[in-house]
């Protein structure tokens, strides 16, 4: 329930697909790949932010933060309109102007004219605070399996990669990439996802 911009002021895809391959692949372009989220601060205050796994104090017990800390720690900042966000953020506010006006069109319509996001999606960000947040494209996740670079090659003990040997999917540890999407809590998308970058670098290897 958000809306993702560039630093030229544009949404930059359906967000909807924050955990998919269409998103991460729209972020590769942005101009110094800067994506901005943008929530109405009701939508936002009733969000779970959520730690990731690897940093829990104790691995037993679920954490979560609550929005007002993302906020007081400066991970997130408020805005009461738009100009101000424009100003912080060096966006064109003419520009972000027409992004919020397009985007409050298809709220009004409940039909997103841009990217086809789902109406239950659309909120409204008339009279509300806005919160802005910087994503940052990550891996997603991994389990166990040989160690490889980005371009599929498996390495040896010694971190160096071991010539002509390639892996991908579950021998790799699901997911070296930067996405995940559907499936199997995200597996068959990571196989494929790795299959896929393994296969172009073997195959560029034999050309």
């Amino acid at each position: 329930s958000t809306m993702m911009v560039d630093l030229d002021g544009a949404r930059i895809a359906n967000e909807e697909g924050y955990v998919g391959f269409d998103l991460v692949e729209a972020s590769f372009g942005v101009p110094d790949g800067v994506v901005v989220a943008l929530y109405p601060k009701s939508v936002f205050d009733s969000t779970l932010a959520i730690v990731p796994s690897h940093n829990w104090e104790d691995i037993h017990v679920y954490e979560s933060l609550e929005t007002s800390e993302l906020i007081d720690g400066g991970v997130c900042t408020e805005y009461a309109n738009v100009a101000e966000l424009s100003a912080d953020w060096g966006i064109d506010e003419a520009t972000l102007q027409g992004t919020f006006d397009t985007y409050e069109v298809s709220v009004t319509a409940g039909s997103d004219s841009e990217y086809d996001k789902a109406a239950d999606y659309l909120l409204s960000f008339q009279g509300e605070t806005i919160v802005a947040c910087q994503l940052f494209l990550g891996l997603a996740k991994a389990f166990t399996g040989v160690a490889i670079d980005i371009d599929g090659h498996v390495l040896g003990e010694d971190g160096e990669i071991i010539d002509g040997l390639f892996a991908a999917g579950e021998v790799a540890g699901m997911l070296g990439t930067e996405g995940i999407g559907v499936g199997f809590n995200g597996s068959v998308t990571a196989c494929y996802s790795t299959g896929l970058v393994a296969g172009e670098t073997a195959a560029q290897r034999r050309r």
